[in-house]
């Protein structure tokens, strides 16, 4: 405003006017999504969906409350803060383009054998498109964590947080969408051509592929991040009646306990890197809400023969 003016010098009993922020500092409105599980054990072609979008979901969610705890900080962020927020998004991306090579390398190959996968407008094409649009997103983040680190003033520590969350805003819609297309399309394409006998035996397929890739994480820490959604309980059933023989050389009794340790050692990890941020913003993680899972012994086509299994509480 020109000197002297009423919008430089307001009358008395005004309240000034707001000052204006550079364009890096402005607020961006960062809410987080509804994030909701998918039931798992109800449908074997359903349930291969299922348990990787839960992982990945709980992921999601764990992410939006980290990044909503970094800026509640705000300027008292420390380089540690990022040091520990990054190396998390490092364990999310990896995890989650591991999911994707899975996906392209073992599921697609199997279902579009016998279906183009063209359902309801669902082409491959389409799917390769919006698994674009999130790879672009996820690699964002990372261009922006680059050239934070290229400048190196610990005093824009929140302008990289506040781009972490538009870029992190911009892409997960995108996600929660195609894991909701492939849950809505792929199952009935996958029953109308198989057997609950063949699709057990992709799931193992699936789990073995797992095994044997590391081109983007540990397959301990991936086959540990299957089950973050669950609860204890619960995931020593899912270890016991799914992990025989994907845990070495151990005994079937000990097939559980072999798995949870590399769980524990996966979760103990995630604490330290999100545990100090949350400690100090004084904010708590907010996971979706549990959902029912229905008994793994299923009737005729994949449905469950009857009675709760477990049920996950994400928490």
């Amino acid at each position: 405003p020109p000197p002297g003016s009423a919008l430089q010098n307001p009358p008395p009993g005004h309240p000034p006017p707001p000052r204006r922020c550079p364009m890096s500092r402005r607020i961006h409105r960062f809410v987080k999504p509804a994030i909701f599980y998918e039931v798992y054990g109800d449908s074997r072609a359903l349930d291969l969906f299922a348990l990787p979008h839960n992982a990945v979901r709980r992921l999601l969610s764990d992410l939006y409350d980290f990044l909503h705890a970094a800026r509640l900080l705000g300027s008292a962020l420390v380089p540690p803060d990022l040091t520990r927020l990054t190396s998390w998004w490092n364990i999310f991306r990896a995890f989650l383009f591991a999911l994707f090579e899975l996906e392209e390398m073992v599921l697609f190959p199997w279902i579009t054998a016998v279906d183009p996968v063209s359902v309801d407008g669902f082409t491959a094409t389409q799917r390769l498109e919006m698994k674009n649009q999130i790879v672009a997103g996820v690699l964002a983040v990372d261009k922006a964590r680059t050239e934070s680190l290229i400048r190196g003033d610990p005093l824009k520590l929140i302008d990289f947080v506040v781009a972490m969350s538009t870029h992190v805003d911009a892409f997960v819609p995108s996600l929660l969408t195609y894991f909701n297309y492939e849950e809505r399309h792929l199952p009935p394409i996958i029953i109308r051509h198989y057997t609950d006998r063949d699709i057990e035996k992709l799931e193992r397929r699936q789990l073995e592929y797992i095994k044997k890739s590391s081109q983007y994480t540990d397959p301990k820490e991936t086959f540990a991040l299957l089950s973050l959604w669950m609860t204890d309980e619960h995931r020593r059933t899912w270890a016991e009646s799914t992990m025989k023989g994907l845990v070495g050389p151990a005994p079937g009794s000990r097939t559980a306990a072999v798995y949870l340790k590399w769980y524990f050692d996966t979760e103990l990890r995630l604490e330290r890197l999100m545990g100090d941020l949350m400690a100090k913003s004084g904010t708590v993680l907010k996971p979706p809400p549990p959902v029912p899972c229905l008994k793994a012994e299923r009737g005729a086509g994949g449905r469950p023969a009857g009675g709760m299994w477990w049920r996950a509480s994400g928490g």
